[in-house]
């Protein structure tokens, strides 16, 4: 016979649903207050998205060939339709939050129904093995199972951050959210299958979800087995549909991502960063030794130049002009000199290219507003002014 209906579980379930209130209310206000905050990585994909809603295929520049230079398609195909109602930035951050109230939401009901389902059972709670469902101690139980993983989740700051700055996080835990839940209760339904091959399309790396499943399951399948080599042959035909269909379209089987992934730190200045600008924090004599032997090794024909007079990071023809660049106590007694109108820097040029650029003397403290005595270099407010002056030198050039 089924167990008395426990007065207490309304009062949890009233207090769960409760809790998934004000979780959603702390969300609501971090993404307000980081309303003008996006991943840089984001704008990569929104300038997809631009052209492609204003057709020119799927490609970063238009007019150029289609290149998946994206691992994330399925996110900003999702995004497309949305920028007829909002700006890409505008349509993913109201997105993202839409999926992380939705898998937050998921959290608590799916702990509601698990801690009901013991109770219905009658299992013994590890806290107190003696208690049945009988005995109406699961009150706590069901309380915790719906509520801690969701307050665990909100508390990560990099998945509530990700989520609401354009990035597809939130879609990602949301189709692995379902995953689970599917897999739970209904452990060879062919939707896992689906889902998860979908899932590669917003994280190439989740398509291995559901090959490490069929295997942790397939042990303790018994009469299942069957579906579950049911589920593994539409899993690979789904995938080998979405990398038809990337050959067809973009002449490769997966993004291109994967082949411009640098095998050496030269080769990561080079293809991902384009440019490197370098301050020695606090002009540590040791490090300044050890980075030029490092950069030595990473370019023998480019060694360190120092930037002539009429450089345009001393001129300011970008930014503004260094003037007298001032440094801290500590070097100008060392130095004996209040500051110099040129910086020491030097730069490695390679076939015409600027592809890094040093400074012996720290300016990176000056940003950070930090203002350690034992620092050799330059004082905050000039430091901010030649950091600037390097910047906007990386991306005129």
């Amino acid at each position: 016979m089924n167990p008395s209906p426990d007065p207490n579980r309304s009062h949890d379930a009233a207090k769960a649903w409760c809790v998934l209130l004000v979780l959603s209310g702390c969300v609501l206000l971090f993404a307000f207050k980081t309303r003008e905050c996006f991943v840089d990585d984001a704008y990569i994909g929104f300038q997809y998205v631009d052209n492609l809603t204003a057709g020119q295929g799927f490609v970063f520049h238009a007019g150029d060939k289609p290149i998946e230079g994206t691992t994330n398609i399925g996110w900003l195909l999702l995004l497309g339709p949305l920028t007829t109602l909002a700006p890409p930035a505008v349509a993913a951050k109201l997105l993202g939050l839409a999926l992380v109230m939705f898998v937050l939401t998921l959290l608590v009901a799916v702990g509601r129904v698990f801690a009901m389902k013991e109770m219905w059972h009658g299992r013994p709670r590890p806290c107190c093995p003696s208690d049945t469902a009988e005995s109406g101690c699961a009150t706590g139980d069901s309380f915790v199972l719906a509520v801690v993983p969701a307050v665990l989740l909100t508390a990560s700051f990099d998945f509530v951050y990700f989520s609401t700055a354009g990035m597809e996080t939130a879609l990602l835990a949301a189709i692995l959210m379902t995953v689970c839940c599917t897999a739970l209760f209904r452990p060879t339904s062919l939707w896992l299958p689906t889902l998860v091959a979908a899932a590669s399309l917003v994280h190439p790396e989740a398509a291995l979800v559901y090959p490490i499943y069929v295997l942790l399951r397939w042990p303790r399948a018994n009469d299942d087995r069957r579906r579950l080599i049911v589920g593994a042959l539409l899993w690979s035909a789904i995938l080998g549909l979405i990398m038809a269909a990337r050959w067809g379209y973009f002449g490769d089987v997966v993004p291109n991502t994967f082949h411009s992934k640098p095998s050496n730190l030269q080769l990561t200045i080079q293809n991902i960063y384009g440019f490197l600008m370098v301050s020695n924090c606090c002009g540590r004599k040791a490090f300044d030794k050890s980075f030029r032997e490092m950069v030595a090794k990473l370019y023998p024909d480019d060694a360190f130049k120092a930037l002539p007079r009429r450089h345009p990071i001393y001129t300011g023809k970008v930014g503004q002009p260094l003037g007298e660049v001032r440094y801290r106590k500590i070097l100008a007694d060392e130095l004996k000199s209040r500051g110099t109108t040129r910086p020491p820097l030097e730069a490695v040029v390679v076939k015409g290219r600027t592809v890094l650029v040093y400074s012996k003397y720290d300016w990176c403290c000056g940003l950070e507003k930090d203002n350690p005595y034992s620092s050799r270099g330059y004082v905050e407010a000039d430091a901010l002014k030649l950091a600037m002056n390097i910047v906007l030198y990386a991306i005129s050039y």
